[in-house]
């Protein structure tokens, strides 16, 4: 429902501050002022909600009973922000381009897992998957409607992953934790709006799919860790206002 929320409030958003600027441009300028040609380069800045989804799994490591995920589903959600820069070529109505952004943030998920022979007073673990950093490079391709430009996108997902682990056997904690680099695929689509020759506001989606990655978390109390798997996708909604050379 969050996901539904924020993806609806996007759009409305978009479409309200297009329709306004449409509206203003039509009343006090002249024709020639609406952008009708979305060829060069541009620059911009992005923000919106990135939402986790996925599962971690455990593998048996050691000669311990092995642990086992009690909620293995990934569905943590957090802020995203960050720059983009591209360039668009223009032919006809059909406009081709290629573009870069890199995000910050801190979108996380927590997975606890537990041995099936140890009761959660004696043994259990918190998993914390976070994600603070990610970067797209995509091709895009889009069709342009005067000052409107719809289009679809895809290409390369980057995306950094620290887990933090937590055992608890009480009186005693156990921290560990590891860290990996994650490459995938992107798709997406967008809807773009200019309000003056240079000015651009988009409402886009994004989903990036990581695959499996196992995460090495270090060492700790023999035969205490396994070896963690995740299987991570995420949907990105965000806006978008850039300047276009």
């Amino acid at each position: 429902m969050r996901f539904a929320r924020v993806l609806a409030g996007a759009a409305l958003a978009a479409l309200s501050v297009g329709a306004e600027a449409n509206e203003l441009q039509t009343k006090k300028s002249p024709p020639e002022a609406a952008a009708g040609d979305w060829s060069g380069f541009y620059v911009g800045l992005h923000a919106g909600e990135l939402f986790q989804g996925g599962a971690l799994k455990l593998a048996p490591t050691g000669d311990s009973p092995v642990d086992a995920a009690l909620n293995p589903n990934l569905g943590g959600a957090g802020f995203i922000g960050g720059a983009l820069v591209g360039y668009n070529l223009q032919s006809g109505s059909t406009v081709y381009g290629v573009e870069a952004d890199v995000g910050f943030g801190g979108a996380h998920s927590t997975v606890y897992s537990a041995k099936s022979t140890v009761p959660l007073d004696v043994w259990y673990a918190a998993n914390k998957l976070s994600e603070s950093v990610d970067g797209h490079l995509r091709a895009r391709l889009g069709w342009a409607m005067g000052p409107v430009l719809l289009y679809g996108a895809g290409g390369l997902a980057l995306s950094n992953a620290k887990l933090d682990v937590i055992g608890y056997c009480p009186p005693d904690v156990y921290p560990a934790g590891g860290s990996a680099t994650l490459v995938g695929f992107s798709v997406g689509a967008g809807a773009e709006y200019a309000l003056t020759p240079h000015t651009i506001l988009r409402a886009e989606y994004l989903f990036d799919d990581y695959g499996h990655k196992s995460i090495d978390i270090g060492s700790g109390p023999p035969n205490y860790w396994q070896d963690r798997e995740i299987d991570l996708k995420t949907q990105t909604v965000r806006l978008a206002i850039g300047y276009k050379f």
